[in-house]
């Protein structure tokens, strides 16, 4: 018995070649591989982390339990939400350098209106308020309109922010 002759357009190619108006074939890899690959330049820092953990997990005797990893999670709730946002401006190509001086202003702004009296939630409200603008208009403005360098503005503005909160608490 013969086999089948295919058409010219599905016939096998040779190695290195396609067929016309086909893209050559990129080779699969398996997750594991491209999480390797992605990973490979953290390898020291995740061992290093993977051997702490390890390592606290035994010695410790309430270093894994729900409670301590709640209060981790929970008293570094902040910052992590911090890094989440300013991931962003890292890999649009930016650097953030007033983000602390933004939050001791939004904090003082929060603290000032419970002083005064208000209630805790809109007291947080205002805080968040006063970053936003601080933050989202003063160094929007700056760097998306007056077209201001990135690292200048938030340097300049942190430093700004930060002297305004030295003369207003002294």
């Amino acid at each position: 018995m013969s086999e089948p002759t295919l058409a010219p357009e599905t016939q096998a190619s040779s190695p290195g070649s396609s067929p016309a108006g086909t893209p050559p074939s990129v080779p699969r890899t398996s997750l594991a591989a491209s999480l390797l690959h992605r990973f490979r330049g953290f390898g020291g820092a995740l061992a290093a982390l993977l051997v702490m953990v390890v390592y606290l997990s035994i010695t410790q005797e309430f270093f894994a339990t729900k409670a301590n990893i709640l209060n981790v999670l929970s008293g570094n709730s902040a910052m992590m939400i911090t890094a989440i946002g300013l991931t962003f401006i890292v890999l649009s190509g930016g650097i953030d350098l007033s983000v602390g001086a933004i939050y001791a202003a939004a904090g003082y702004v929060a603290f000032r209106s419970i002083d005064a009296g208000l209630p805790p939630v809109v007291a947080l409200v205002l805080g968040a308020v006063m970053g936003m603008f601080l933050g989202g208009v003063v160094n929007g403005v700056l760097i998306g309109r007056v077209r201001l360098n990135f690292f200048v503005v938030t340097l300049g503005t942190s430093s700004l922010f930060t002297g305004a909160l030295n003369v207003v608490t002294n």
